[in-house]
């Protein structure tokens, strides 16, 4: 109850107030302060429950919409014309052996978007898991788009206005495919990848956490 409150529910409260409460401030009478302070208040509360529960009850099938949409995009097709698989929310291949899957993403209620890629690795070097130490050391390189997982690159890639183009997201493929060959971080397939995941973060302890 308390995520789906900070999910759906909290930022609409903020965006509510954020809107009204220059109207506030340029009220010069006082004595109406007050009155207008709950005024105000009570309507957020009530834009918040009605808005909040609508993103809350609908916002899956919309997110499931606006990707499903934007596969049509030439980021998406040209990826699908380079062999990778449309999945309908995403699309996933092969770069240089290293499993990759494409998906754009957005904030329902503050609108911001981004282009999500996640890239699969083997946790392992020489048959023992990716130290800890290493992690830090790639936490340390300061991709602030980059979330290092246990077995996996997330990088979000924010935009603006203009959608990316295909070779702006390869670019940054290849750019983190250089630092995964770097510290010898391996590829693995999918399937096997797939086998990793419980062992992995146990042994982790959730290194998901950390972030750059």
């Amino acid at each position: 109850m308390k995520a789906n409150f900070i999910a759906y529910y909290l930022p609409v409260f903020g965006t509510s107030i954020g809107m009204m409460f220059p109207v506030f401030l340029l009220n010069h009478k006082a004595e109406e302060r007050l009155e207008m302070l709950v005024s105000m208040f009570t309507l957020a509360i009530i834009i918040t429950i009605l808005v909040g529960t609508y993103y809350y009850k609908y916002g899956d099938s919309i997110r499931f919409r606006d990707r499903k949409r934007a596969l049509k995009k030439q980021l998406f097709t040209k990826f699908i014309e380079t062999g990778f698989e449309n999945n309908n929310v995403s699309v996933s291949g092969y770069i240089d052996n290293y499993y990759c899957i494409i998906s754009s993403e957005k904030e329902l209620l503050d609108h911001q978007r981004w282009i999500e890629i996640m890239i699969l690795f083997n946790p392992k070097q020489e048959q023992q898991y990716i130290s800890r130490a290493l992690f830090e050391r790639l936490y340390k390189l300061n991709k602030r788009q980059y979330t290092w997982n246990s077995n996996s690159l997330i990088i979000k890639k924010v935009y603006g206005i203009k959608f990316p183009v295909y070779e702006t997201i390869l670019k940054e493929i290849e750019e983190a495919l250089q630092i995964l060959k770097k510290h010898r971080i391996s590829s693995i397939c999918e399937a096997e990848w797939d086998l990793t995941i419980e062992e992995s973060l146990i042994n982790y302890h959730q290194t998901s956490r950390l972030k750059g």
